[in-house]
């Protein structure tokens, strides 16, 4: 009897046997499948917790270049289910680490150009304007903004006579150098840095003291001399280059910039959080500020939104009713289309101009 035909006699018999009432989980292979399961698994038992921790960490950023791939945004909530998690921590434990990775290592959320060299995972990019937007969705936060982990800002604090305190310049210093605050800023600090000596008691930038002199030339200091690093840097055991985040109301989410741009994720994380007010205002804005010209109502019918006319209707109405778009106004074409503009930036007349050009004239010009 061929291979086959006993596999087929085998489930015929356990067939026939679940129909007689009979119990045959015994017969079915749970023990094997469960096996092989624990060989496939990813996190040996001989490895460490550090080492688990890091091939989890690993494993994650794979899956969130896969899911770019796919079109979508990677949350936190797929990675146990993926089995994702080891033994060894907690789904939390995994999300806090993809975290702290991302923050000490990549580079999630740019705020200018980086000094690091080219192709580097800090390597420099454009401003990602797209993490850091006005527009909130949720109350007391900034649409992509981490709620967490953010160093206060250095503020600049007066004494009680009206006096700034050290190290910052005054604000007739900074209207200085033609009008220009950080310029004058900037000459300033440089005067103060070079107009102080430096002595044997100072220590220098290095932190370390500078060596006295004796008529313009050196003279041997008892001070030590700074370390020099001879190590090689520790390659990491994964990869933060072009990952991005972007934190929600519940937790983060995270894409691949190099398959998925910044405009795009942001529009798919707005559509994760499931804010319709704050996706129509956003995106009103954005077409009035960026192109300039009025959203048509259908743009938001598009995915990852798929928003029809009337929810994009209700998004409008419940925003007015919110107080979030003063600024934004509605207009129809000719034909009965409807668009929004900011009048921020188009005014009513040209706003309206522009959608009859786009639902009308533009298609008699093809």
């Amino acid at each position: 009897m061929r291979e086959e035909d006993e596999i087929r006699a085998a489930v015929i018999a356990l067939a026939e046997a679940q129909a007689a009432g009979e119990d045959i989980s015994d017969q079915l292979p749970h023990g094997e499948v469960a096996a092989e399961a624990a060989e496939a698994s990813p996190f040996g038992d001989d490895m460490s917790e550090e080492e688990q921790r890091d091939a989890a960490i690993a494993l994650v950023l794979d899956a969130v270049r896969a899911a770019t791939r796919e079109g979508r945004l990677a949350q936190p909530s797929e990675w146990e289910p993926a089995g994702l998690v080891p033994t060894s921590m907690t789904a939390e434990d995994v999300e806090m680490a993809v975290y702290d990775a991302l923050m000490e290592h990549g580079d999630p959320m740019p705020e200018g150009a980086s000094t690091t060299g080219e192709g580097s995972a800090q390597a420099a990019r454009p401003v990602n304007r797209h993490v850091h937007s006005a527009f909130s969705s949720s109350n007391g936060r900034c649409v992509g903004a981490s709620p967490f982990k953010h160093k206060a800002a250095h503020e600049m604090k007066e004494t009680s006579t009206g006096e700034v305190s050290a190290g910052f310049p005054t604000t007739e210093e900074r209207r200085g150098a033609g009008g220009c605050p950080d310029r004058a800023s900037s000459a300033a600090n440089e005067t103060a840095q070079w107009a102080v000596s430096q002595s044997e008691d100072c220590p220098s930038e290095s932190g370390y003291p500078s060596a006295p002199t004796e008529g313009g030339h050196e003279v041997e200091s008892e001070c030590p001399a700074p370390p020099t690093e001879t190590g090689e840097a520790v390659p990491l055991p994964y990869d933060c280059t072009n990952i991005r985040l972007l934190m929600g109301k519940a937790s983060y989410y995270l894409y691949d910039a190099s398959a998925m741009t910044d405009a795009y994720g942001r529009w798919a994380f707005l559509a994760a959080e499931d804010d319709p007010v704050a996706t129509f205002v956003e995106c009103v804005r954005e077409e009035s500020s960026v192109y300039p010209r009025p959203m048509a109502c259908t743009n938001l019918a598009n995915d990852p939104f798929r928003m029809d006319a009337e929810a994009v209707e209700a998004a409008f109405a419940e925003a007015r009713a919110q107080g979030r778009a003063d600024d934004i106004e509605r207009t129809e074409a000719s034909n009965g289309d409807v668009y929004f503009y900011s009048t921020v930036y188009l005014s009513p007349a040209r706003a309206k101009a522009l959608a009859e050009w786009d639902a009308v004239e533009r298609k008699r010009n093809v």
